[in-house]
């Protein structure tokens, strides 16, 4: 809280006008602290924050001097640090522009330098935020996605699937997963080399892809081993994507790859359980269609 020091100098100077301005800011900073600690909601404490400083700046210069003009550096870039590119640049190039008028009673020599300086400040903060949300979107990407085939990683499963146990807890949305493990596929990579492996991975995850609804996302958890969340998906409707998966993948396989089948395991979310129990359900079906001779679809139960 820095306001603080500075209210304490504030009530020390008489300067009753910045008293007022400083305590404004520490009551609402601590209003907007409480709501996010209660609520959790980081989007409102970014708008809030932001909010308060344009007041606070805005306020400054209708009550202070040209000196005062100092403080729209660091807060045009704490826009930047708080919000969204496009909405930073918004509340930066509104505060310049709504205390304009009240620039013209200031030495003009200072006015210009101030639009000068501020002007390249914003448009710099702007792109190097600009920047730094492409990288953190390629960042986000990375830790999320399997390198090779391109599907989510067990990181992005736990994540989706917190997710649809929210749904099925609040609103009974039905959920099923399927487990599907490529057969004999260590002994493919010793006959073939780990390349024509990894091709296999890549050729069998990309005909799965375009068998999935939107709303379904294939992971990939294992070495060789794939599951598939199917949200708004009964037992019997993962009973049908199994079926129809495998059919297309030994249809529409790759000829010039070695020939390659799939054992599947499913499971429907029954209520009090957690996802690792549907995954543990599953997993048993998936073993039993291994034990049961491979190439198999087995649910349970």
């Amino acid at each position: 809280m820095p306001n603080v020091p500075i209210l304490a100098l504030r009530i020390v100077q008489e300067d009753w006008i910045f008293v007022a301005i400083d305590t404004f800011a520490i009551v609402l900073s601590l209003f907007v602290a409480y709501c996010v600690l209660k609520r959790r909601n980081l989007i409102i404490m970014q708008f809030a924050l932001s909010t308060l400083i344009s007041i606070s700046l805005i306020a400054i210069v209708f009550y202070g001097s040209a000196n005062h003009l100092f403080w729209f550096f660091p807060g045009a870039i704490a826009f930047f640090f708080l919000l969204k590119p496009k909405a930073a640049l918004l509340y930066s190039v509104s505060n310049i522009l709504i205390v304009y008028p009240v620039l013209q009673g200031f030495d003009t020599a200072m006015v210009l330098t101030f639009y000068t300086a501020i002007l390249p400040t914003i448009m710099f903060s702007f792109f190097c935020a600009k920047a730094l949300q492409v990288q953190h979107a390629d960042l986000s990407i990375m830790a999320s996605q399997d390198y090779l085939t391109q599907t989510g990683n067990r990181r992005a499963f736990q994540q989706d699937s917190t997710q649809s146990l929210d749904a099925f807890v609040r609103h009974k949305t039905p959920c099923s997963l399927i487990l599907l493990d490529m057969d004999h596929f260590k002994q493919l990579n010793d006959n073939y080399g780990h390349k024509t492996g990894d091709e296999v991975l890549k050729n069998t995850t990309f005909l799965i892809k375009q068998r999935l609804r939107r709303s379904d996302r294939l992971y990939r958890i294992g070495g060789e081993e794939f599951a598939i969340l199917l949200n708004h998906g009964t037992l019997k409707e993962a009973v049908s994507v199994a079926q129809d998966l495998k059919s297309y993948l030994e249809k529409f396989r790759n000829t010039d790859l070695p020939k390659s089948t799939v054992s599947i395991g499913l499971a429907q979310l029954k209520a009090g359980e957690s996802i690792d129990d549907m995954m543990q359900r599953a997993d048993k079906a998936l073993y039993a269609s291994k034990d049961g001779g491979r190439d198999m679809i087995t649910t349970a139960h």
